[in-house]
């Protein structure tokens, strides 16, 4: 059911994008108009508002996070046991200036590397739980509208990432042979768990990553925030798939900052709240389509998924 309400969406979504498309044909220049001076930002909402590979250098900064989550995955018996991260970002901030109604609109580029590891949380562990040692890097971007009060901004973000995960178990669950339920069909049991972390188990493979959250910045200095994360991990990359994945995902977010953009022209003031709302959802239901098939919508592998609430503080140099 989930699956037919996303595809409605999706298709809705590209409809009104060209509806709006074909009603603005006359208006050429309607990325370069004088309003845009004044938000700092020109209306490229192709692939997103901002490409991954256009880093803006603007300010450095350093973020470090520390989060709660757990591995899942939803042909596994045995689950995984609660798990805390670190993680380090390194990269490059740019806001633009604020508006007359406060508004400002930000990306920022950076690469990341992060530990998450069982030992890290303080949850005890239970006997049919597993524990694991992991570590991780990539590439991300993020992005959004903001508030700017002078010394003290709100700046609700999205974020996309790429990462390559290297898990490591610390034991692998026991169990062989069929376990059968109470009609004498098999369910998932330790052997077809050892299976499926053989495919992971001190290798790194590669998956993508997205998180909603905000920051709260004292004097474009520091700033504390909090988001929830969501990753998927891929068993095996199948080039190809991914791309027609990742293609029609992105599109997606156009057509969604398309009309975050006629928001942005007729309510400023609503445009920070909006695009946050907007593309958490869309993202995350992303992401739970992947949850069977981990590049939507082709029949691929059900992969491993990780999802994870965090807070931290970045100083922006």
């Amino acid at each position: 059911m989930l699956k037919k309400y996303f595809i409605l969406i999706f298709i809705f979504t590209l409809a009104l994008t060209i509806n709006l498309s074909a009603q603005d044909e006359d208006d050429d220049d309607w990325g370069t108009t004088d309003d845009d001076d004044d938000y700092g930002w020109t209306r490229d909402w192709e692939w997103g508002r901002y490409d991954w590979l256009d880093w803006k250098f603007d300010r450095p900064f350093m973020e470090l996070n520390y989060g709660i989550g757990d591995y899942k995955h939803k042909d596994m018996l045995f689950k995984f046991v609660q798990a805390g991260s670190w993680e380090l970002k390194l990269g490059y901030s740019d806001i633009g200036s604020a508006d007359e109604n406060n508004v400002v609109d930000f990306n920022e580029n950076f690469v990341f590397v992060s530990n998450v590891a069982s030992r890290l949380s303080s949850q005890d562990r239970k006997l049919s739980e597993l524990p694991y040692d992991n570590w991780r890097f990539g590439i991300g971007k993020r992005e959004g509208y903001g508030y700017d009060f002078g010394g003290f901004s709100i700046l609700p973000y999205t974020q996309s990432n790429f990462v390559w995960t290297r898990i490591e178990m610390e034991n692998y669950p026991s169990g062989y042979g069929i376990t059968p339920t109470l009609d004498f069909i098999p369910r998932p049991n330790g052997f077809n768990d050892r299976e499926i972390l053989n495919r992971y188990d001190k290798e790194f493979r590669f998956g993508t990553l997205v998180e909603g959250g905000v920051r709260f910045e004292a004097g474009q200095a520091v700033s504390l925030n909090v988001g929830y994360e969501a990753a998927v991990i891929f068993p095996r990359h199948l080039f190809w798939k991914h791309l027609g994945s990742f293609v029609i995902e992105e599109s997606g977010k156009g057509a969604l900052e398309y009309f975050i953009e006629r928001v942005m022209d007729s309510s400023p003031a609503a445009a920070p709240i909006i695009n946050v709302i907007l593309k958490s959802a869309y993202s995350y239901a992303f992401y739970a389509l992947k949850k069977d098939n981990m590049n939507w919508p082709f029949n691929t592998e059900t992969p491993l998924t990780y999802e994870t609430f965090k807070f931290g503080v970045t100083f922006v140099f």
